[in-house]
C-alpha cells in the first residue's frame, strides 16, 4: 500500500506509515469499516469519508461576536461585547 503522504510503499498490514507516521487506514464515521487513506467514500456503506471532520474556526464563526456568543452559550463564561 502506498502512503498518501510520503508516497513510499508500506507493508500491506501497516495501519500507519513506517516512514512518516501518516494513517494508512481511516475508519468510516458511520459503520467503522477501515478504508484506505485518501478514499472519498466508505467501501462498505458508501458514507462520505472526511465529511465528519470538524470545521475550522474560520468556517464556524463569521465574526468575533459569533465566537463570544458560542462560548457564552456553551460554557457560561459571562463574556460580553464590552
Amino acid at each position: 500500500m502506498k502512503c498518501p503522504s510520503c508516497q513510499i510503499e508500506a507493508p500491506s498490514d501497516a495501519e500507519f506509515c513506517p516512514n512518516c507516521g501518516a494513517a494508512l487506514l481511516v475508519p468510516c464515521p458511520q459503520c467503522r469499516t477501515l478504508n484506505s487513506a485518501g478514499s472519498r467514500f466508505c467501501k462498505k456503506c458508501g458514507q462520505a469519508l472526511g465529511a465528519s471532520r470538524p470545521a475550522a474556526e474560520s468556517e464556524r464563526f463569521a465574526t468575533p461576536n459569533d465566537v463570544v456568543n458560542h462560548y457564552n452559550k456553551h460554557f457560561s463564561l459571562g463574556l460580553t461585547d464590552e
